[in-house]
């Protein structure tokens, strides 16, 4: 019998500061993005453009302080295709990313 895993965020892995860039990054990339559904968790696509690639960088950084259990990636997809950010992980990861993410219905597409 397996047992489930407990995830849970470090919320003194952060300064203040660092925590309030973290939540206007992801917030940014919520209102910008659309969600795809993975079988191991969620990614987000954007539009490609470097900036953006950047500042998810910024936000994969940040999110790996309080959630080291998270395989985070940024792809690039070819031809000029767009960015995805891909936030995975061990089986049961995902209720922890709706919660955590505030995912609804209508941003799950």
């Amino acid at each position: 019998m397996s047992e489930t895993p407990i995830f849970a965020c470090d919320i003194f892995a952060m300064t203040p500061d660092q925590r309030a860039r973290h939540a206007a990054l992801a917030q940014r990339f919520r209102d910008e993005a659309r969600l795809e559904e993975l079988p191991d968790g969620y990614a987000f696509v954007f539009e490609p453009d470097e900036e953006r690639a950047l500042k998810l960088t910024e936000f994969m950084a940040l999110e790996r302080r309080c959630c080291p259990f998270l395989h985070l990636a940024v792809e690039f997809l070819p031809s000029g295709g767009p960015l995805r950010l891909r936030l995975t992980g061990a089986p049961g990861v995902k209720p922890f990313l709706v919660n955590e993410l505030g995912l609804t219905q209508e941003t799950q597409v």
